[in-house]
């Protein structure tokens, strides 16, 4: 019998150990960089600062992170966006909505500003989950 209440209170703790993990590595992540990071540009709008980090990764291409952060430096929101050739820029923030370009090549002789799926640009868990995003994401094409 003794075995039993040991086995069940072992148990308890090891449930309770799980919770407090699960709990600690929550949604207080840290806006700051990685040391592999580089940062291509932060964007300031009140009551949030926005960066876009450079990640080279190797083989695997690069790619770009846009990171939203509250004025504590918790991160609100982070997605991965393409970022082989070209790299997108911030243009403006209105509420929830984000502005963004890229200048990718074309052949026409003068400027053209025409939009981009959010499919073809977004990486990862944000195009898995795009409804589960707190932002807007609005991607366009400056050719020059």
């Amino acid at each position: 019998m003794c075995k039993i209440k040991d086995y069940m209170n072992n148990k308890k703790i090891i449930l309770l150990l799980l919770l407090l993990m699960m709990i600690s590595c929550g949604k207080d992540k840290k806006c700051s960089s990685s040391s592999g990071d580089k940062l291509i540009q932060a964007y300031q709008s009140p009551p949030v600062k926005i960066s876009l980090w450079y990640l080279n990764q190797g083989s695997f291409g690069s790619i770009v992170t846009l990171r939203i952060c509250d004025s504590n430096d918790k991160l609100v929101e982070s997605i991965d966006l393409r970022g082989e050739d070209y790299l997108p820029k911030i243009d403006s923030v209105v509420n929830k909505n984000i502005y963004l370009h890229y200048n990718f090549p074309r052949d026409s002789k003068k400027v053209i500003k025409e939009s981009i799926d959010f499919e073809s640009i977004v990486l990862g868990e944000a195009l898995l989950n795009k409804n589960n995003l707190k932002y807007n994401y609005v991607f366009s094409n400056v050719s020059q």
